[in-house]
């Protein structure tokens, strides 16, 4: 009943939990020690994953570039995109959710009253299992970790947090929920050397459903233990550009610049454009699609980002510096399009499926 409570999210501060949710057998989770990390997230001595890769396309997923925001949601992930480009803000670190899925190892230290999950970085979570309930509304704010109580049932614990909103100034690349974000997580021990988490992020304010994060995580190779730097900004060798994704100077003109009036198209007049478009000279495949009642664009491995109609035809993304024009041909049939690149630089194309 208890692991129902949580999943649903009917536990509510000051609600108290009737039984137990401490582990009944605390020798049979050792398997829970040492050190993990996210399936695929090790990185090699550079420390940077390639942007091909598997994990980083899985890294791009859990900031939220594919989960389903509403359209205010959709303002807020087109603002971290804009801040993450321009290099606004050093990281503090990972944060909640964020540190469940990176680069950086977990220790998972289970007690009879609470679970820690330690990050390399230095995040922590308490995860309460003594049967407390959540804080009293005025006991509690946001924070970069949240509130957590969680439930042992055999080797199965479930976690649910609150308060744990986006802070662009602790760490600007993350999911860009609201304060009022419930998060669920079920964790099992599936094997000696593999943990299965599912994470659902509930946010009415800014998502149009609940959405479902998968992860596994595996011993990293080579790694028993967490190594944790006292100045995590002392080693930071970084230099500006004005162009970088992770170093450029912030474009103050452009991060205040006004959105031009967005106009509003039916579906039929988003579908007629929806298709793959071969960039000209490049070799590489746009894809274009329809998400609700907005035009989504990008190439592989990249993600894919909104783009708002200027009218039927001209469109401009919000996140990047980019914009889109398609061209027909005297019958009206979308045949390719030019427009800006996120580099500044002109861009054509073709569509795929039409002459």
């Amino acid at each position: 009943m208890v692991l129902a409570a949580l999943a649903t999210g009917a536990l509510l501060p000051g609600q108290a939990i009737a039984e137990s949710c401490e582990p009944a057998d605390l020798a049979s989770l050792r398997g829970w020690g040492g050190v993990w990390i996210a399936e695929g997230m090790q990185a090699p001595i550079s420390g940077r994953l390639a942007t091909d890769s598997a994990a980083n396309r899985q890294l791009i997923r859990m900031v939220g570039l594919d989960a389903p925001w509403n359209e205010a949601g959709i303002a807020r992930l087109e603002e971290m995109v804009r801040i993450t480009i321009a290099g606004l803000q050093k990281q503090a670190g990972w944060g909640f959710p964020m540190m469940m899925n990176t680069v950086a190892p977990l220790s998972f230290v289970v007690a009879p009253q609470e679970t820690f999950i330690i990050s390399q970085y230095r995040d922590i979570r308490h995860v309460y299992t003594d049967g407390r309930p959540q804080p009293a509304k005025e006991d509690r704010w946001p924070t970069p970790w949240g509130n957590s109580i969680g439930c042992w049932q055999g080797d199965t614990l479930t976690i649910k947090t609150i308060d744990a909103g986006y802070d662009p100034k602790f760490n600007y690349a993350a999911p860009p929920v609201s304060d009022d974000a419930k998060f669920v997580e079920t964790l099992r021990l599936v094997a000696p050397d593999r943990l299965e988490s599912t994470m659902t992020v509930i946010d009415p304010a800014l998502l149009t459903q609940p959405w479902t994060i998968h992860i596994s995580y595996v011993h990293p190779q080579g790694v028993d233990r967490l190594i944790h730097d006292g100045d995590m900004f002392e080693n930071d060798r970084s230099v500006t550009d004005g162009r970088s994704p992770t170093i450029a100077s912030v474009r103050e003109s452009e991060r205040a610049a006004t959105p031009r009036p967005e106009v509003r198209l039916s579906e039929a007049q988003i579908d007629r454009l929806v298709g793959d478009y071969f960039i000209d000279g490049s070799g590489i495949v746009m894809h274009v699609e329809r998400r609700g009642g907005l035009l989504w664009a990008g190439t592989d491995p990249q993600p894919t980002l909104p783009f708002h109609a200027q009218d039927p035809l001209n469109f401009e993304a919000r996140a990047i510096d980019m914009t889109l024009r398609f061209k027909t041909d005297a019958a009206g049939r979308v045949t390719g399009f030019e427009g800006r690149g996120p580099d500044g630089q002109p861009m054509t194309g073709k569509s795929a499926y039409r002459p």
